[in-house]
C-alpha cells in the first residue's frame, strides 16, 4: 500500500504534551521515537515484541499523546485492540505509541463535524522518512462503535469472538467487521497510526 507523504492532525490543546511537543519544535512524533536510539528496543521493535500496554505507572516505555484520554475513558477497549494488535498484527503501530492523522483536509471536516472536535486545530504536516517507520490505515468508525459496546463493563471482552474479530477488521484496514456486530454507522472515516515523526509542512 502507498501511504501519504502529506498528513493532517488534530493538535488537542488541552494536551500539553502535545503542546509542548509542538511548539518546541514544530512536529508531533509517536512514543516509539523516543526509544530509536536503544539497540534493544529496535530490536525488539523490527521483531514485533513491542506491546505497548500501559500500567498505572506508565511502565518504563514512552507512550504516545493519545495516552492520557485512553486511559482516562477507553482503557478497557484500547487494552483489547493492543492485545489483539500484539497478537497478530506485530508490524502495526500501537494505537498507544501512535500519532494520528487524515490524508486530507475533507476528512478532517467530516471528523470535526461528527465528533465535535475543533477544525481550526488541524495542522498539515509531512512525514519525515526513517527507515523505522510504520504506518497502518484503519477506520475509526470501527473503533467508536465498539467503544459504545464496552462502555460500562469491566474488563476485556476478547471472550466474545465478534469483538475479537470486530478488532481484527479493524487492524485489517477493513471498512466493517461485517453484520454479525452490527450495522455500520455510515461510511468509512479512514485514519493513519504513524510511528514516526511528522514535521509541520504550512
Amino acid at each position: 500500500m502507498v501511504f501519504p507523504s502529506i498528513y493532517y492532525a488534530f493538535l488537542d490543546p488541552k494536551n500539553i504534551f502535545v503542546q509542548n511537543n509542538f511548539k518546541s519544535s514544530n512536529a508531533i512524533a509517536s512514543g516509539s521515537v523516543n526509544n530509536f536510539h536503544d539497540p534493544n528496543f529496535i530490536s525488539a521493535y523490527q521483531n514485533g515484541e513491542i506491546v505497548w500496554i500501559p500500567e498505572p505507572e506508565y511502565g518504563s516505555k514512552s507512550f504516545g499523546a493519545f495516552i492520557e484520554s485512553a486511559l482516562r475513558y477507553f482503557y478497557g477497549s484500547e487494552r483489547d485492540a493492543e492485545l489483539i494488535r500484539s497478537m497478530y498484527y506485530k508490524s502495526n503501530p500501537s494505537r498507544f505509541s501512535a500519532v494520528y492523522g487524515f490524508g486530507d483536509y475533507n476528512t478532517c471536516e467530516v471528523v470535526a463535524q461528527k465528533y465535535n472536535w475543533d477544525i481550526n486545530t488541524v495542522k498539515m504536516f509531512r512525514i519525515n522518512e526513517h527507515p523505522l517507520n510504520r504506518i497502518t490505515k484503519a477506520n475509526m468508525e470501527i473503533v467508536s462503535y465498539l467503544r459504545g459496546i464496552y462502555a460500562g463493563q469491566n474488563g476485556s471482552l476478547l471472550t466474545d469472538d465478534k469483538i475479537v474479530n470486530a478488532w481484527k477488521a479493524y487492524w485489517d484496514g477493513a471498512a466493517w467487521p461485517g453484520a454479525e456486530i452490527g450495522e455500520a454507522p455510515g461510511e468509512p472515516i479512514w485514519e493513519y497510526l504513524i510511528d514516526g515523526v511528522l514535521y509541520l509542512a504550512e
